[in-house]
């Protein structure tokens, strides 16, 4: 994974893997609320995995895969929210959606990752 830090942010590239791989970065299963905003969406959903480049959402919201979306979710046992400054819809399957991170300020970003670490500790069933 590389990272290229700009005026405040950090651009994400993924370049880990084979071009076999289908994703790049381990997703966690989660069950987080997420506001979704965007020009031509302002709804609700539920983060059901995550990782440090994206997450799958669960959302009524119909969205296509040309949408960019601003998210807002809520870690647990935390006061304050997570923003994605700016995301994009890659997939979608039903009410289900996969969402590429491309956009969060450094701060943001260092937050994801402490939460993708406490997930990662959490014993599995």
């Amino acid at each position: 994974m590389e990272f290229f830090i700009r005026a405040g942010y950090i651009l994400l590239m993924y370049t880990e893997g084979t071009m076999d791989d289908q994703r790049y970065q381990r997703r966690y299963p989660v069950d987080l609320g997420v506001r979704l905003i965007g020009d031509l969406v302002d709804g609700k959903g539920v983060v059901v995995d995550l990782s440090t480049g994206g997450c799958a959402i669960r959302t009524a919201v119909p969205m296509t895969d040309t949408l960019y979306l601003r998210l807002l979710f809520q870690p647990p046992h935390e006061d304050t929210l997570i923003k994605v400054e700016l995301a994009a819809v890659r997939w979608a399957t039903g009410q289900t959606y996969g969402l590429e991170f491309i956009r969060m300020n450094a701060e943001q970003q260092k937050r994801l990752r402490d939460l993708l670490n406490i997930l990662q500790m959490a014993p599995t069933c």
